[in-house]
């Protein structure tokens, strides 16, 4: 079992989801906000694995185009 996390971290977390889905929902991505998902995309799947299952396959998923 992965370390818990605190409920800073967790609302950190959502803060970070929320910003990102809300730019995605906006505007278009473009090259630069590509390269940013990517970067760690393999960290991000498992860091999330255990809280979110779901989130977890789609940077999964991300990290295969």
């Amino acid at each position: 079992m992965g370390a818990m996390i605190s409920d800073r971290e967790l609302s950190g977390l959502r803060t970070e989801y929320c910003a990102l889905l809300s730019r995605l929902f906006l505007t278009e991505a473009d090259a630069e906000l590509m390269g940013v998902l990517l970067k760690d995309v393999r960290a991000r799947a498992r860091a999330s694995e255990e809280m979110a299952p779901s989130i977890a396959e789609g940077w999964r998923q991300l990290g295969e185009i």
